[in-house]
């Protein structure tokens, strides 16, 4: 059986997955935007991730692509190399977004109130 933790980039991240995985730790990476090297977001998820570790697999890490030049399968190596150097004894799963994960929670605006635990109103369903 799957126990995931989740590592993700911020407060609405955060929000929906604890909405929808009620019984899984989900934690902030709190690096987030341009500016901020894709090692640096493999230290932080190194050390949330050894101390999540111990008790849940695989970790999950989301975190938005933002206006970065590469793609997302460019980032996802320099990022798991990256993280190749935090002893890490876990599976790790990476979701990043082309844009921004907001991107992924609104696209489908049904599952989105469903998950959420909201009616769903004429303004998210873009009636």
């Amino acid at each position: 059986m799957s126990n995931p933790g989740f590592l993700v980039e911020g407060d609405l991240e955060q929000k929906f997955i604890q909405n929808i995985c009620p019984k899984s730790p989900v934690r902030k990476i709190n690096c987030n935007g341009d500016d901020v090297s894709i090692e640096a977001i493999a230290r932080r998820v190194g050390t949330l991730g050894r101390l999540l570790q111990k008790r849940w697999r695989p970790l999950i890490v989301v975190f938005d692509r933002e206006q970065r030049y590469a793609s997302g399968t460019e980032i996802e190596t320099q990022f798991r190399e990256a993280l190749d150097r935090e002893d890490l004894k876990v599976p790790i799963i990476v979701g990043i977004p082309d844009r921004d994960t907001e991107t992924w929670i609104l696209a489908d605006p049904e599952r989105f109130a469903l998950s959420a635990g909201i009616q769903i109103s004429a303004n998210i369903a873009g009636v």
